[in-house]
């Protein structure tokens, strides 16, 4: 059986989840839903690309290591947008 990364990643998108960004954009929750699996595919497909060669898996495991990011940044994502302080930083990182 194939895993396919894509409904993976959709299926982290819970109601919660869509409802806290929702809320901290100002956007409707159908149009954040959207938009969170367009830039979930968009960030799946870059991330594809990139590593598809030696040199871009190079430059993405540099980036990785650089940035310091190890993935825990969206363990319990609920609760960090919940938290402002906490929301405010994951936007900072992001920039």
């Amino acid at each position: 059986m194939a895993i396919s990364l894509l409904e993976t990643l959709k299926s982290q998108l819970s109601d919660e989840l869509i409802g806290l960004l929702s809320r901290l954009t100002g956007e409707q929750p159908t149009l954040t839903q959207a938009a969170a699996e367009r830039a979930g595919e968009a960030t799946l497909a870059g991330l594809l690309r990139q590593g598809a060669t030696p040199e871009g898996a190079t430059a993405l495991a540099k980036l990785l290591n650089d940035r310091n990011f190890h993935g825990s940044a969206l363990t319990d994502l609920p609760a960090k947008l919940r938290d402002p302080t906490s929301a405010t930083g994951l936007i900072d990182q992001g920039k």
